[in-house]
C-alpha cells in the first residue's frame, strides 16, 4: 500500500487546480508511484516465490534511479515494467532539483512491506514513523518542491503526508488485512490491553474500534497542524503567484480529513452530503490567489 496514491477521484479534483509545468511533473510521479505499487500487488504474495519476484523488481528499480543519478539511461537486459515511468521523471528531477534519495526511500519502504510482513512482523510505533517517512512524506517533499514555495514551511511534508498515510491504513483495513498487512502499532493495542491480532482476526477483534479511532485522532492532529502551516504560510506569501500554488495543498488536505472522518465514523446515506463538500472544498480553495 503506498500512501501515494489516493484515490483517483479525490486526487483529481485538486489535480486540475495545478497550473501546467507542476501538474506534469506531479503527474509523472503519480504515475510512477501507482505503475510500481500495481506491479508489486499483482505478484501473487502466496507463491513461495512471490516475495523474491518482488524484491528483485524493487532492487531493478532502485538501479534504473542510480542511472538517472549518474546521468545514464537505465537498459535492463530485459524489458521491465515501471522503467518508461523512471525515465518520465528524469526532466522533473533536473528542474525541480529532485533528490533521488526521496525516490530511492520510496522503494526501500516498499521493501521493507515486503519482507516484513512476509517474515511474520508485528507493526510498532517506530516501523510506522519509518514507513511514513519513506513512502509518503518524502514524496510529499518533492510535491512541494513543484509548488512554487521558496522555502516550503517547515514540517509540512511531514505533517500532512504522515496524515495522509494514517488516513490511506485506516481506509484500507481491510484490503490490507486480506493480503496479510497490519500497519496498527502494537503499542496502541497495548494500551487497551490487548495483544496484537493476526491478520486474519483483525476485523473481528473486539478492540479494533479503539484502536482505530486512537490511530485517527493522530491524524486529526496532524491534519490540524497541516493547515495551520498554511494558513502561516499563505499570509506571508507576497506574489499572488506564490499563494496560488498553495490551492492543490489546500484542497488535499481538506478532501483527505474528509476521506478521514468517512472512514472514522462511517454512515449510510451520506454520499450527497460528501459529493457537495468536496464542491464547497473546491470553491473555496479557487479563491486562493484571488485576494
Amino acid at each position: 500500500m503506498t500512501p501515494t496514491k489516493p484515490r483517483r477521484s479525490s486526487f483529481a479534483v485538486a489535480f486540475w487546480l495545478l497550473p501546467a509545468s507542476p501538474r506534469a511533473a506531479i503527474a509523472a510521479l503519480y504515475r510512477f508511484c501507482r505503475v510500481i505499487d500495481d506491479e508489486i500487488d499483482e505478484i501473487d504474495a502466496t507463491d513461495k516465490d512471490g516475495g523474491r519476484a518482488r524484491l528483485a523488481l524493487i532492487a531493478a528499480w532502485r538501479q534504473a534511479i542510480l542511472a538517472l543519478d549518474r546521468d545514464a539511461t537505465p537498459n535492463p537486459a530485459q524489458p521491465m515494467p515501471g522503467m518508461a515511468e523512471i525515465l518520465a521523471l528524469k526532466p522533473f528531477i533536473i528542474a525541480y532539483g529532485w533528490p533521488r534519495q526521496n525516490l530511492l526511500d520510496l522503494l526501500d519502504g516498499m521493501a521493507f512491506d515486503v519482507t516484513f510482513f512476509d517474515q511474520g512482523g508485528i507493526f510498532c510505533e517506530q516501523d510506522l514513523h519509518n514507513y511514513c517517512q519513506a513512502v509518503a512524506i518524502g514524496i510529499g517533499e518533492l510535491v512541494l518542491r513543484c509548488l512554487g514555495f521558496a522555502p516550503p514551511p517547515p514540517n509540512l511534508a511531514s505533517y500532512l503526508g504522515r496524515a495522509m498515510q494514517l488516513t490511506n491504513i485506516l481506509r484500507d483495513i481491510d484490503e490490507d488485512a486480506a493480503r496479510g498487512r497490519v500497519y496498527l502499532p502494537q503499542e496502541i493495542w497495548h494500551q487497551y490491553g490487548a495483544a496484537p491480532p493476526a491478520p486474519a482476526g483483525l476485523l473481528s477483534h473486539p478492540s479494533l474500534p479503539q484502536v482505530k479511532a486512537a490511530l485517527a485522532a493522530r491524524a486529526q492532529q496532524d491534519f490540524r497542524q497541516s493547515l495551520a502551516l498554511l494558513a502561516t504560510h499563505q499570509a506571508e506569501s507576497p506574489t499572488r503567484t506564490a499563494r496560488r500554488g498553495l490551492r492543490f495543498v489546500w484542497l488535499l488536505a481538506w478532501l483527505y480529513r474528509d476521506i478521514l472522518a468517512r472512514v472514522s465514523q462511517p454512515k449510510r446515506g451520506l454520499a450527497l452530503y460528501w459529493s457537495l463538500r468536496k464542491l464547497f472544498w473546491l470553491g473555496r480553495s479557487l479563491m486562493i490567489g484571488l485576494i
